[in-house]
């Protein structure tokens, strides 16, 4: 059997709702040459009945007996992809019908490209807004920079790689509940830059149970993330203190004392932050020019 040009993961866990309607977008795309890999990370729910209903020789369920957490079953479903590159679905997502025919328009157009970030729109609580990046290419320093920035806009499904440089650097980090996108593109800037793509081409679906939703533990995640790429804390210390004087800024202005005194309490107990409150004053005034400034695509 000849190895597809693509391999969509799609990790799941209880999604029965909606993970039809991921499986139905990529069987609507117009372009045809993939394998769509779902690995259920032991579901109690019937999403294989789900599964099972739809029938399609280009789906391959592997379930787990027990839950491992979202970056391993994405990691397995690195390890046993066959596709030249592998691209993301999470579960909640949907794939507009262009977007494999999008992905093999820019591959012939960058034949030197190691991997992609697509635009995409963002669907929450019945509205919408367009999550565009600037058609740009950044090279790895260029990338890490932005990405410490958070200028650029990003999340997992967004990202398309060629299987052999995920291999090279390892896939996800097991040990992230959150910030996984930004820490596996983070590990793809040490050996290559990435294209950014103006073109929307999927959608991202907020389900009120995703971790990204829950209104505490973002501050612990910077942290998580800064353990996994500890040369960074020192590197971008004024970013970093930037996006947790935001993340505190934000629970303040919506009055939730209790979370924002939650996340200040994990900002002084960070391995990697410590921040005073002068420190995240001034780190705020930082990270707000550096954002307004044009060195980065999507600030």
């Amino acid at each position: 059997m000849n190895a597809p040009l693509f391999s969509i993961i799609t990790p799941t866990f209880n999604r029965q709702s909606v993970i039809s309607r991921s499986v139905r977008s990529v069987q609507a795309q117009t372009s045809c040459d993939y394998e769509h890999i779902v690995v259920d990370d032991g579901s109690q729910d019937d999403t294989a009945g789900v599964l099972k209903e739809i029938g399609d020789g280009r789906l391959r369920y592997e379930q787990f007996s027990s839950n491992q957490g979202a970056n391993v079953v994405r990691n397995y479903g690195i390890q046993i992809a066959r596709g030249e590159w592998i691209t993301f679905l999470d579960s909640d997502d949907e794939y507009l019908p262009c977007r494999l025919a999008h992905l093999v328009d820019v591959i012939e157009r960058y034949p030197g490209s190691r991997a992609f970030v697509s635009s995409f729109r963002m669907v929450k609580r019945g509205g919408s807004c367009d999550c565009v990046n600037a058609e740009t290419y950044l090279e790895g320093s260029e990338l890490e920079r932005a990405l410490m920035a958070y200028g650029v806009k990003i999340a997992g499904t967004a990202i398309s790689v060629r299987r052999d440089l995920l291999q090279q650097v390892g896939g996800f980090s097991p040990s992230l509940r959150r910030l996984q996108d930004r820490q596996l593109l983070l590990a793809i800037s040490r050996f290559s830059g990435a294209h950014f793509l103006s073109r929307i081409d999927w959608c991202k679906h907020n389900s009120l149970d995703s971790i990204s939703e829950q209104p505490r533990g973002y501050v612990a995640a910077v942290d998580d993330l800064l353990n996994v790429h500890p040369e960074l804390a020192v590197k971008y210390r004024r970013l970093v203190g930037y996006h947790v004087a935001r993340g505190l800024a934000k629970k303040c202005l919506r009055l939730d004392f209790t979370t924002a005194f939650r996340e200040w309490r994990a900002n002084k107990n960070g391995r990697h932050l410590n921040f005073g409150l002068g420190e995240l004053c001034r780190d705020y005034l930082y990270g707000k020019q550096i954002r307004q400034s044009d060195v980065f695509t999507g600030a």
